[in-house]
C-alpha cells in the first residue's frame, strides 16, 4: 500500500492467522475475524470508537459512525468450493437486523457480467438476486480493471456493496494497481467524500482518581437536569435532553480528568518499496552472519573495515 496513503479501515479476505488473530499487525491495531477466519476487519488508529458488532461462520461486522450516524463495515467470504447460501443468508439476517447504512466488502468468488465478468453462472445470479432484493447498490466501477491478477489468470470476485445508491454517491471507488499487495487481490480504495466525516472523542484517564471532582462540578447542575429529563414529552425533546446530558459530563470530566493520547499511525511519505527491499536484505545478511562461524565473521568484519 502507498504509504503516502492512511486508511481508517481495511476489509480483508483470507487473512494469515496466527493464534486465532491476524498475524504482523501492530498491536495498538485493533482486529476482528469471522468464524472461519476467512474475513476480517482491521481499524487503524485513525478510525475512532469502532465498536464490533458480531462474527458469524462467513462474515463480522463492527460499527462506526459517519455524518453523526451509525454506519456498519462488514467483511464476508465464501469459497468458490462452498455453497454461496450460508454466506448469503447470515449477510442478510444481519443487515435486516441493523436498518441502517452499511459498506460491505466481499470476496465472493462469483461470476457475473454486471461486475465485469465474460460469463454468469447461478453463484453470480444469487448474489446479483441478493443484492437487488435489498435494494443494494454494487459501488464497482464500469471497466473497471481485474480486482484479482494471478498469471494469466485474472477476474473481478471481490464487491463493494453499499446499503443504497443514495449513500454510494458519497462514496469514490478505485482499483490500485500500482500498489504492492503480495497476493493475486488488488487493494481496493473506498472514500467517503469530505461531508461525511467521523465522530472523535476525548478519551479520559479515570483509573487515577479524580471522581470526587467529578461529582462536585456535577452536583450544582443535577436539579436543573433532572428537571429537565421530566418535562421530556416527545423524541426530539429527548434527544435534546440527552444531548445537553452528554455535554454536560463531558464539560465535567474534561475538568476533573486528564485526557488520554490517542496514538496515530505516522505519514511515512520517504520510504519506498526500494528502501523495503534494502531493508530485508539487511536482515538476510545479518541472519546469515550469526549463524556463521568465527572465521567467517572475522572475514566479514575484515571486509567491512576495507569498506570504511
Amino acid at each position: 500500500m502507498d504509504d503516502t496513503l492512511l486508511p481508517g479501515i481495511f476489509i480483508v479476505q483470507e487473512p494469515y492467522v496466527r493464534d486465532n488473530k491476524i498475524e504482523g499487525l501492530p498491536t495498538y491495531w485493533k482486529s476482528w475475524l469471522s468464524k472461519d477466519q476467512k474475513a476480517g476487519i482491521i481499524a487503524l488508529p485513525t478510525c475512532i470508537n469502532p465498536i464490533f458488532l458480531t462474527a458469524e461462520q462467513t462474515l463480522v461486522a463492527i460499527k462506526i459512525l459517519a455524518k453523526s450516524k451509525p454506519l456498519s463495515i462488514i467483511s464476508s467470504y465464501s469459497s468458490p468450493y462452498n455453497e454461496i447460501d450460508t454466506n448469503l443468508r447470515e449477510t442478510t439476517n444481519l443487515i435486516t437486523s441493523l436498518n441502517e447504512d452499511f459498506i460491505l466488502g466481499t470476496d465472493l468468488n462469483a461470476h457475473h457480467r454486471f461486475w465485469g465478468y465474460n460469463d454468469e453462472v447461478l453463484r453470480g445470479e444469487k448474489v446479483l438476486n441478493f443484492i437487488t432484493s435489498h435494494n443494494a447498490y454494487i459501488l464497482n466501477t464500469t471497466n473497471a480493471p481485474p480486482t484479482y491478477q494471478q498469471g494469466d489468470s485474472s477476474g473481478w470476485p471481490d464487491l463493494t456493496i453499499t446499503s443504497n445508491s443514495h449513500f454510494a454517491q458519497n462514496c469514490s471507488w478505485e482499483v490500485l494497481q500500482e500498489s504492492i499487495t503480495y497476493s493475486g487481490h488488488k487493494f481496493i480504495q473506498i472514500t467517503l467524500n469530505a461531508d461525511i466525516h467521523y465522530l472523535q472523542f476525548q478519551r479520559f484517564k479515570t483509573k487515577f482518581g479524580g471522581h470526587r471532582k467529578l461529582i462536585n462540578i456535577l452536583k450544582p447542575k443535577i436539579e436543573q437536569l433532572l428537571q429537565e429529563i421530566d418535562n421530556t414529552q416527545t423524541k426530539s425533546a429527548l434527544d435534546k435532553t440527552t444531548i445537553t446530558l452528554q455535554k454536560e459530563i463531558n464539560k465535567a470530566s474534561s475538568k476533573a480528568y486528564k485526557t488520554k493520547k490517542i496514538p496515530v499511525t505516522p505519514n511515512i511519505v520517504w520510504w519506498s518499496q526500494n528502501l523495503q527491499s534494502k531493508k530485508n536484505e539487511l536482515k538476510a545478511l545479518s541472519r546469515r552472519i550469526q549463524r556463521s562461524t568465527n572465521l567467517e565473521k572475522s572475514k566479514w568484519i575484515s571486509s567491512k573495515e576495507n569498506l570504511n
